[in-house]
C-alpha cells in the first residue's frame, strides 16, 4: 500500500503529550516503510526519532488517506511504528536506493535531480535523513475521497498517536466547540486533540498546503466535540505561484538544506 501511495500524513506524540502532525511523501526501501526526508526538515527528523528539542519516543503514525495520483494496489490505512534514522550526510543512499519513487510520487523533484547534471547543482538536495519504520502494525481506513474524509483527527494514546478520519461540523475558531463526526479509524482518546488537513495540486504537487485545528476532544452526548484553543487562519491551497515565487521557494529550499547540512554535526539547542 506504501509503494502506491501519494501525500501522507505523519503523526506522533511531542515530549509535552501534544499531538503532532505534517505532510510527508512516504517511500520504501524494500519491504520497510521510510520517510527521505531532507536536512531541511532536520528538526522533524530529529523529533520523529526522538532526539529533537522535544523528545518524542520515536513511536509514529503513517496515514494513507490521499487516493489521488495512487497505483492500483492502494488501501486507505495507518501504520504505527517505532522509527529508525539513518544519517546519509554524502548523498550516497537517495540516488542509489530511493530517487527513482521520489521522481514518481513527487514531481517537484524532477527539476532538482532528474539527470546527473541536475543532481550535481543541487548537490544539497542529495543527502537524506531517512527514517525507517520496520515491522509497522498496520489498520486498513475506510475509503473516502472528498477533501473532509482526509481530515486526520490525532489524539494521544499514552505515548503514541491514536488517529481516527473526523470533520468538523459548526463554527472552529478558537473558543469554540463545534461537533466533530467521525469518518473511520480508532475511537478518539478524550484530551489533548489535532485535526490536520492538506492539499496539493495534482498531478504537479507544485502547491502543497496544509492546516490544523488544536485542542482538545471531549464527549457530547453520543458524540464528539473538539474544545478548539488553535485554528487555521485559512484552510485549502493559495494561488498558483508566478515565475518569482517559484524562485524564491527554491532559494529557501537550498538555503535550509545547507543549513541543516551545517547545524547536524552540532548537538540540537
Amino acid at each position: 500500500m506504501v509503494r502506491a501511495s501519494s501525500l501522507a500524513v505523519v503523526a506522533w506524540v511531542d515530549g509535552g503529550g501534544s499531538p503532532r502532525a505534517t505532510g510527508v511523501v512516504a517511500l520504501t526501501r524494500g519491504p520497510v516503510p521510510v520517510l527521505a526526508l531532507t536536512f531541511a526538515r532536520a528538526d522533524l527528523a530529529r523529533t520523529l526519532a526522538g532526539q529533537g528539542k522535544e523528545p518524542s519516543t520515536g513511536r509514529v503514525a503513517l496515514v494513507l488517506t490521499e487516493t489521488r495520483s495512487t497505483g492500483a494496489g492502494f488501501v486507505p490505512a495507518v501504520l504505527h511504528a517505532t522509527t529508525r534514522l539513518e544519517v546519509d550526510v554524502a548523498g550516497d543512499l537517495y540516488p542509489a536506493e530511493l530517487i527513482v519513487q521520489e521522481l514518481h510520487r513527487y514531481p517537484p523533484a524532477r527539476l532538482l535531480a532528474d539527470s546527473p547534471l541536475l543532481c550535481r547543482e543541487h548537490w544539497w538536495y542529495l543527502p537524506r535523513l531517512v527514517l525507517e519504520l520496520p515491522d509497522p502494525e498496520v489498520s486498513e481506513l475506510p475509503e473516502g475521497t472528498d477533501g473532509s474524509a482526509r481530515q486526520v483527527l490525532v489524539t494521544v494514546d499514552g505515548d503514541r498517536p491514536s488517529i481516527s478520519l473526523a470533520r468538523l461540523s459548526g463554527q472552529d475558531g478558537p473558543g469554540e466547540r463545534p461537533d466533530l463526526e467521525l469518518l473511520g479509524g480508532a475511537d478518539p482518546v478524550p484530551g489533548p486533540a489535532l485535526l490536520f488537513g492538506q492539499d496539493a495540486s495534482f498531478p504537479d504537487l507544485e502547491r502543497w498546503e496544509e492546516w490544523s485545528w488544536a485542542g482538545r476532544v471531549e464527549p457530547s452526548g453520543a458524540g464528539w466535540r473538539l474544545a478548539v484553543a488553535r485554528a487555521p487562519d485559512r484552510v485549502g491551497l493559495p494561488g498558483v505561484r508566478r515565475l518569482l515565487g517559484r524562485w524564491q521557494a527554491h532559494r529557501r529550499l537550498e538555503r535550509a538544506c545547507r543549513q541543516g547540512l551545517a547545524g547536524w554535526s552540532r548537538p540540537a539547542p
